[in-house]
C-alpha cells in the first residue's frame, strides 16, 4: 500500500493521520475513512462482520480485511443477502466450537449474490451469474457476513429466475433440512 496505512493482522492500520486533517483520530468505522479505504484499494479489502474470538457474543466488528485469493475452483460472491437460522446463533455463541472458522471468524453459511470472479477450473458458472447456496461460515471456509465471499463452486446453484435474492437465501439450510426429514420419513415423488 502507501504511506498512509498498512495491513498488520488483517486489519486496516493508519500511519499517517496528518492526510485526514478533518479527523480528531483514526476512527476505521468513520464513513469519510471508509470511503477513502474503499476509493484508494478497491481490489484489495473487503468489508466484513466478524467475531475476532471464541467467546458466546452477540456483537460482531466490522473492520476491512484483505480479499482473499481464489483457488482454481472458487468463485468470488458479491454478496447480495444472508440468512440467519439456529446453526449460525449457536456458533456466534460458540456452542460449536469445533466448527466454528478461524479467528477473524466471519459467520453465516446461507448465501445469494453475483459472481464476480472466477477461478481458472472453473466450469459451469460465469461472471453476471446469480448464485446461491450453504457455501461457508464453518472451519475452513468464511461466511458471507461480508461483501465479496470467496465459495467452492460446487457449494453454488444458479437462483431460479422467479426468486430473489433475499428469498434465495433463506433456502440453502432449511430446504436441506426439510428434503433430509423427507428422506428420513421416506417420502418420495408421488407418495401421499
Amino acid at each position: 500500500l502507501d504511506s498512509c496505512g498498512l495491513f498488520v493482522q488483517g486489519c486496516f492500520v493508519m500511519a499517517d493521520c496528518q492526510h485526514f486533517p478533518h479527523l480528531e483520530a483514526p476512527v476505521l468505522v468513520n464513513q469519510y475513512l471508509n470511503d477513502f479505504i474503499k476509493a484508494c484499494f478497491p481490489t484489495e479489502v473487503r468489508y466484513a462482520y466478524i467475531l475476532t474470538k471464541n467467546e458466546r457474543s452477540e456483537k460482531f466488528s466490522g473492520r476491512f480485511l484483505p480479499k482473499t485469493k481464489l483457488a482454481p475452483r472458487q468463485v468470488t460472491i458479491a454478496v447480495k443477502a444472508t440468512s440467519v437460522n439456529s446453526f449460525d446463533y449457536k456458533m456466534s455463541q460458540g456452542l460449536l466450537p469445533h466448527l466454528v472458522p478461524e479467528f477473524p471468524s466471519i459467520l453465516h453459511s446461507d448465501v445469494a449474490g453475483v459472481v464476480i470472479a472466477v477461478g481458472e477450473q472453473v466450469r459451469d458458472l460465469r461472471i453476471g451469474d446469480s448464485v446461491f447456496g450453504c457455501a461457508g461460515g464453518i472451519r475452513g471456509r468464511q461466511g458471507a457476513l461480508t461483501e465479496f465471499m470467496p465459495v467452492d463452486e460446487k457449494l453454488v446453484a444458479k437462483i431460479p429466475s422467479n426468486l430473489s435474492f433475499q428469498q434465495a437465501a433463506a433456502l440453502p439450510l432449511a430446504g436441506m433440512t426439510a428434503w433430509e426429514g423427507l428422506m428420513r420419513a421416506g417420502v418420495s415423488i408421488g407418495s401421499t
